[in-house]
C-alpha cells in the first residue's frame, strides 16, 4: 500500500509546484464585476458540471463528479482587440464632426491571465472542496490621447485569498451545496480630466482662455490632467470582502439534470463596496505638468448572479447542454470617487468625481453538445451562446465596450492514463459593430449646467453629478474576444 501511495503524493506535490508557478506571474490576476471572461462560458463546466470549478459556478454540481480526491490546477488567459471610429464635438457649434480611429488589444499579463489550484473530495453523498483562484479580470484601454478621457487603462479584478464549500446529496436525485470565498478587489484605474471643459467659459480657465497661443476647446492636450488611481479592499473577513454561493440540482428525468445557483454580491446588499488607497495627480502643461498626490476613496455596488443550466443524454455516449445566466449589473452604475489631500485641494483637484459605466443587466444563453466522459481516451464539446450587451448604445464608451457578442467555444479532454486528465478549451466571441448616435457623453452639457448657474433641476446638471457630461464617448465600437483555459486533474 506504502508504495502506491508516495507516487500518488508525489504527483500532488508535483501538481501544488505547478500551480505555484502558474501564480507567479503576480497574485494580482483575478475577477471583475463583468464576472469572469473564460470559466462562465467554458466548455465542460455549469451550473450541472462535476468539474473542480464548480465550487465557484455551483457548488450543488460537485456530488456530480467521479468518486474520490481529486487535486487540480487550472490556468486561464483572455485577449480583446477593440476598434473606435471616433466622432467629436465642435465647441463653436456643438455639431458632431469625424474623428480619428483606434485600435487597440487589451491585454494585461497581470490581469488577463489566471489560474487556480485546489483539492477536493466526492464520496456517495458528501463533496467537499477548497481551493485558491486567481480568475482574469476587467482590463481597460490603455490607447493614449485619443480615448484618454475614458480609458487610459488600468483594471478592475479580485484576489480570491481562499473559497471553501461543500455538498449534500439526500438522494441520487437531488443535492444542494454552498460556497464562501473571501475576496480582495483591487482597481487601478487611470483617465484623463478636460480641465478646460470643467472650468466652462471661464476667459482665463475654460474652453475660450488660451492653450498654446489658440482657444483651449475640447481635449486640448495643453489643458489635460491625468489621475491614476489604486485602491483596495480590507483583506480581512468582512461584509464587502465576503461572497457565497447556493445552488441545488435535481434529475429531472433519466440522465438528465437540472441545476440552479446563486450568489450574492460583495457587500450583501447591505452597503457599497469601499476601496480606499491614493491617487496620483500630473497637472497640465498649461498648470507645470508636475505630478501631485492624495488619498482616494472607491464606493460602487456589486452585482448578484443567477444561473441555471440543463444536460441530458440524447445518446449513449452524447449530451445536449444548455446554460442561462443573469446579471444584475444594473446595481453597479460607476464609481464614486472621493479624492482628498492638502496638495490636491491647492491644485483645485474636484473632491468629489464619478466614474461612470452605465452597465445594465446581463442576460447570457448557451447551447452545445458534449461527449459524455466514459472513461475513453478523448472526449470533446462545444458550444454556441449569445451574451447581451452589458450597456445601452448610447451609454458604450472605451470604459465599457461590452456590446451584444455572439460566442463560439469548444473544448477537448484528454485522458493521460489511470489517474491524470487534462482539459483545454478556446473560446470566440464576436460583437457586431454598435453605433452610439450622439451618446450619453456630451461636453456640451457641462457647459449648458455651468452657464445655468448649477441648476440642479435641469437635464444638463443631471448629466454632470452623473458623471457624463465628458469629452464625447460617440462613435462605432467593434470588439473581438478570445479565451483560452487549461486544467490538469490528478485523482489519487
Amino acid at each position: 500500500m506504502r508504495s502506491v501511495r508516495l507516487p500518488r503524493l508525489a504527483a500532488a506535490a508535483a501538481l501544488v509546484a505547478a500551480a505555484a508557478a502558474l501564480g507567479g506571474a503576480g497574485p494580482d490576476a483575478a475577477a471583475s464585476p463583468l464576472g469572469d471572461p473564460v470559466l462562465d462560458r467554458a466548455v465542460f463546466l455549469g451550473a450541472t458540471s462535476g468539474q473542480p470549478a464548480a465550487l465557484r459556478i455551483n457548488p450543488a454540481a460537485m456530488t456530480l463528479g467521479p468518486e474520490g480526491t481529486h487535486v487540480f490546477v487550472l490556468g486561464t488567459g483572455a485577449l480583446d482587440t477593440l476598434r473606435v471610429d471616433r466622432r467629436t464635438v465642435d465647441p463653436d457649434t456643438g455639431a458632431l464632426v469625424g474623428g480619428p480611429s483606434v485600435s487597440t488589444t487589451i491585454f494585461d499579463p497581470m490581469t488577463s491571465l489566471g489560474g487556480a489550484i485546489g483539492i477536493y473530495r466526492v464520496g456517495q453523498k458528501f463533496a467537499a472542496g477548497v481551493q485558491c483562484a486567481l480568475p482574469g479580470g476587467d482590463v481597460f484601454p490603455a490607447e493614449e490621447g485619443d480615448l484618454a478621457y475614458h480609458s487610459l487603462g488600468g483594471s478592475h479584478r479580485e484576489l480570491a485569498l481562499c473559497a471553501l464549500g461543500g455538498s449534500y446529496r439526500p438522494s441520487r436525485a437531488i443535492a444542494i451545496g454552498a460556497s464562501y470565498q473571501l475576496v480582495q478587489t483591487r482597481l487601478h484605474l487611470r483617465f484623463a480630466r478636460d480641465t478646460a471643459l470643467e472650468a466652462g467659459r471661464d476667459p482665463d480657465r475654460g474652453i475660450t482662455s488660451d492653450c498654446a497661443g489658440a482657444p483651449c476647446g475640447f481635449e486640448n492636450p495643453a489643458a489635460t490632467e491625468t489621475y491614476t488611481i489604486d485602491a483596495t479592499t480590507a483583506t480581512l473577513p468582512s461584509f464587502e470582502s465576503s461572497e457565497f454561493i447556493v445552488g441545488g440540482i435535481v434529475r429531472v428525468a433519466d440522465g438528465w439534470w437540472l441545476g440552479v445557483a446563486y450568489q450574492l454580491p460583495l457587500g450583501l446588499f447591505l452597503d457599497p463596496v469601499q476601496l480606499t488607497g491614493t491617487v496620483d495627480v500630473t497637472r497640465a502643461p498649461r498648470d507645470g505638468g508636475d505630478t501631485i498626490s492624495g488619498e482616494v476613496t472607491v464606493k460602487f455596488l456589486y452585482p448578484d448572479r443567477l444561473r441555471a443550466g440543463i444536460r441530458g443524454r440524447v445518446t449513449d455516449n452524447l449530451e445536449v447542454v444548455g446554460e442561462a445566466r443573469w446579471e444584475n449589473l444594473s446595481r453597479m452604475s460607476g464609481y464614486d470617487l472621493r479624492m482628498y489631500g492638502l496638495e490636491l485641494t491647492d491644485a483645485g483637484v474636484p473632491e468629489w468625481y464619478v466614474r461612470p459605466r452605465g452597465l445594465h443587466d446581463r442576460f447570457v444563453v448557451q447551447a452545445g453538445v458534449e461527449q459524455v466522459d466514459l472513461g475513453q481516451r478523448v472526449t470533446l464539446g462545444g458550444r454556441l451562446g449569445v451574451q447581451r450587451g452589458v450597456t445601452s448604445d448610447e451609454r458604450v464608451s472605451p470604459l465599457t465596450a461590452y456590446p451584444l457578442e455572439v460566442t463560439f467555444d469548444a473544448g477537448a479532454q484528454l485522458r493521460l492514463g489511470h489517474a491524470w486528465v487534462l482539459q483545454a478549451g478556446y473560446g470566440l466571441g464576436l460583437a457586431p459593430s454598435v453605433d452610439t448616435g450622439r451618446g450619453a457623453y456630451d461636453p456640451l452639457d457641462r457647459l449648458a449646467c455651468i452657464d445655468s448657474g448649477y441648476d440642479f433641476d435641469t437635464d444638463a446638471c443631471a448629466a454632470v453629478r452623473a458623471g457624463y457630461a465628458l469629452p464625447t464617448a460617440s462613435g462605432v465600437y467593434a470588439r473581438t474576444s478570445h479565451a483560452f483555459w487549461m486544467g490538469v486533474r490528478y485523482d489519487l
